[in-house]
């Protein structure tokens, strides 16, 4: 058997999960579900992981209550992590427990998740005439409102962070779970940027949840996925699931993807990128995608255009693909001890690159006419096109007729992805409630993946 190399080769990293439950408004099914939600995370860690459960409260914690820690996943930790749930979740005080710290013999390699990590970072044509922009921040209509339950989830949010940026192991990496039915408005005093992965999720059915403000935390990384967790039948969803499987199986940090256009050529040159949600950065010869933290098996789509193809002679054109080098480079998580590599999906500028794992990528040339290739790369401008025009939801002042109008614009084939835009336009014709829907699909497809089917 062949070596492993590259990417195939890399085992998952520990974690560190704080989990943030916002759940004033419990109800007997809602905390049997969150108690079922806080149990499929704890399923999902191992031994090297931990995990922080805080709570959005109202008034502030007594001095006397023992601040958020993080608990290790042995026996013990997984035990006195369970009695400090349901103490938040029915409201009842947790008995004093000791304090175990976790030791370094905890940590268990237990499975390698060695599936590759394809990119398709080099999908060439011609420029279009406007640069594509980064999906934005959500726009707010007039001046933002200071709501109670939108200061104390901001505070909690803020504190979350601290709880991470305070550890005195930093090799673990860092996520933040949100879990909220609160109905308030969010606090958007200043920008949410956060250097860890946020995840939210709201209660779907029993009591509504403030969705733009779910999407927004969810929404203040670049690879951050929001959702609903449904209250039918207790059920937790498949989308929740989806997200743990990931964080529980991150296998790189730090990655970043460059795009060479040779000096031999220069009539060639690179013009834009369509890097979605992910910060990217381009010269007329050169570009990086800022890609961050990766999971096994997942799958990142780029769209790097190219302008003056056409000066490139017929005798060249053979030989076109050898103007262009991609370059993929990583930090391996598992064994990397740097904290600012572990920051989530920002951008890493001034890291020592020889530190770095590399693999070199293919160039494939799409041709026009009917083609595998060309099949592939239509689906992909479709999906970053109508991630933009689903974005525009977290206005609440879009204009429904317009956004049905451009979504039908972009729907000429019938694969599974057109099929689902079709079934969002014809929702919305009937007026059916699917704002929750249409924000988890974009947060999902922002990352070229299908939302998993419930």
């Amino acid at each position: 058997m062949a070596p492993e190399v590259g990417l195939a080769k890399a085992k998952r990293a520990p974690v560190d999960v704080v989990a943030l439950l916002d759940t004033g408004k419990k109800t007997k099914k809602k905390q049997e579900l969150l108690i079922k939600a806080m149990e499929v995370i704890m399923d999902k860690l191992g031994h090297q992981d931990r995990i922080a459960i805080t709570p959005v409260q109202e008034p502030p914690p007594p001095p006397t209550q023992p601040a958020a820690r993080f608990m290790d996943m042995s026996k013990q930790g997984r035990r006195e992590t369970s009695i400090k749930l349901k103490s938040i979740v029915v409201n009842k005080p947790a008995p004093p427990l000791p304090y175990t710290y976790p030791s370094a013999t905890q940590i268990s390699h237990r499975r390698d998740h060695s599936k590759f990590i394809k990119f398709i970072t080099n999908c060439l044509g011609i420029g279009p005439n406007n640069s594509p922009t980064l999906i934005p921040s959500p726009a707010s209509s007039g001046s933002d409102v200071v709501t109670d339950d939108g200061a104390k989830l901001w505070k909690a949010l803020k504190d979350a962070e601290k709880l991470l940026d305070d550890r005195r192991e930093k090799d673990h990496i860092g996520f933040i779970i949100v879990i909220s039915d609160g109905n308030g408005d969010f606090v958007r005093q200043e920008t949410l940027t956060s250097k860890y992965t946020m995840h939210a999720f709201g209660f779907r059915e029993c009591g509504t949840h403030n969705i733009r403000a779910m999407h927004y935390i969810a929404n203040s990384s670049s690879d951050g996925i929001y959702a609903g967790i449904d209250d039918h039948l207790n059920q937790v969803t498949s989308a929740f699931t989806a997200c743990i499987n990931k964080i529980t199986s991150t296998i790189t940090v730090g990655t970043e993807v460059r795009i060479l256009c040779s000096n031999s050529s220069n009539e060639v040159a690179l013009s834009t990128i369509n890097s979605g949600k992910f910060t990217s950065v381009i010269t007329k010869k050169e570009a990086a995608i800022f890609v961050g933290a990766l999971y096994a098996g997942a799958v990142r789509n780029f769209i790097v255009y190219v302008d003056k193809v056409d000066m490139v002679s017929k005798e060249d054109y053979a030989n076109f693909s050898k103007l262009f080098t991609i370059h993929i480079k990583w930090f391996n998580a598992f064994i990397n001890k740097d904290p600012s590599a572990n920051s989530g999906a920002l951008p890493i500028v001034h890291d020592s690159t020889e530190d770095k794992e590399k693999l070199d990528g293919q160039v494939v040339i799409v041709r026009d006419g009917p083609n595998e290739s060309k099949e592939a790369m239509t689906d992909i401008i479709v999906r970053f096109k109508a991630v933009k025009i689903i974005h525009e939801v977290t206005n609440p002042n879009y204009k429904k007729e317009v956004l049905i109008k451009r979504l039908q614009n972009i729907c000429h084939d019938s694969t599974r992805l057109v099929r689902d835009i079709q079934t969002m336009v014809t929702n919305l014709h009937r007026d059916i409630d699917i704002l929750s829907h249409m924000l988890s699909w974009e947060t999902f497809q922002g990352l070229s993946e299908h939302p998993p089917i419930k």
